[in-house]
């Protein structure tokens, strides 16, 4: 019985033929050649012109502009600095109407509402009677603007000249006076007047006393004008009929184009003399 190396030695059957199943590598390329195909020739590039030569005003002007640009720089970064450091707006704070009904005046939140409702309903209606005032104060002022500017040509531009601050007061009662405009025109021609109600020396009721005699010089110039330089020529007056009739009783005041011939012939032999 065939044991050990006989055993694998008396197989009949062949081994196996190991086969390579590795693709065969591919054919090298040609190699590249070193030297690239010759390109045209470039024609170099012309010369550049030659910078502008500047001037010294020129030089200086850049100069100036420069330092200008620089500190408009700084100044942007010290504003924006300063914006940085400044503390955030404040909430703005409710305004507080102290007429407004308070709730804990109501026995009930039912009355609280309805005293709430009738307020705001009569604040409504103030505000606008307010309004309509306001509007026919302005309205008359401006027809008592006018009226002025039809006696005084300059009246615009003395307006706009005068530069004394007056008290908001001061204003308001101006302009409803029906002398308003006459004495904005005086103070605007006046300095030495416009000095005494001048906001910045006089207390307000100093002003307003000021104004009143002001007023008061104003209508009593107005009441008793001067003179006029060429006064209208004085026509005088016919004389008066002389009294006809017998005896000369009583005054006639009939024409004498009336009279009949005999009477007509007496009067004019009176008053003439002679037919």
């Amino acid at each position: 019985m065939p044991q050990g190396d006989d055993f694998i030695s008396s197989d009949p059957t062949p081994a196996p033929e190991l086969v390579d199943d590795t693709p065969p590598a591919a054919p090298a390329s040609a190699p590249e050649a070193d030297d690239p195909a010759p390109s045209a020739p470039v024609d170099p590039p012309p010369d550049a012109p030659p910078a502008p030569v500047k001037t010294p005003e020129q030089r200086r002007q850049d100069h100036a502009f420069a330092v200008q640009r620089r500190e408009n720089q700084a100044l942007a970064a010290e504003l924006a600095r300063l914006k940085a450091q400044q503390p955030p707006p404040a909430p703005p704070v409710p305004v507080v109407d102290p007429t407004a009904p308070q709730a804990d005046a109501y026995a009930t939140n039912e009355a609280f509402v309805q005293a709430t409702a009738a307020h705001a309903a009569r604040t409504a209606v103030q505000a606008d009677k307010d309004a309509t005032a306001a509007e026919l104060a302005q309205a008359t002022w401006d027809e008592r603007q006018a009226v002025a500017r039809t006696r005084y040509d300059d009246y615009d531009e003395a307006i706009d000249a005068l530069d004394t601050p007056l008290h908001p007061l001061f204003l308001q009662v101006m302009t409803q006076s029906p002398l308003g405009a006459e004495v904005a025109y005086h103070l605007a021609t006046h300095p030495e007047d416009a000095a005494r109600v001048d906001l910045r020396t006089v207390a307000p009721a100093t002003a307003l006393r000021e104004l009143g005699k002001l007023e008061a010089r104003l209508e009593a110039a107005a009441a008793d004008p001067s003179p006029s330089p060429n006064p209208p020529p004085v026509v005088p007056k016919p004389r008066p009929l002389t009294p006809v009739g017998p005896g000369g009783q009583g005054v006639d005041t009939r024409s004498p184009d009336t009279l009949p011939y005999d009477e007509y012939t007496a009067w004019y032999k009176r008053v003439h003399g002679t037919r």
